[in-house]
């Protein structure tokens, strides 16, 4: 397994997920983000507000 060294950028983090497929990302997105829902057709709906950028 790869590391990172975050610490040039100032960013300290416990755990890193790297290329994690589709339905992991949607449970993350889920679990973590109250306002994150699963459209009709599929599609993950999220909105960033804050977070963008």
């Amino acid at each position: 397994m790869n590391s990172f060294d975050l610490r040039q950028h100032e960013l300290s983090v416990k755990e890193i997920h790297r290329n994690l497929p589709p339905s992991v990302l949607y449970v993350h997105a889920i679990r973590y983000d109250r306002e994150a829902t699963i459209a009709e057709n599929g599609a993950l709906v999220a909105y960033s507000n804050k977070k963008t950028g």
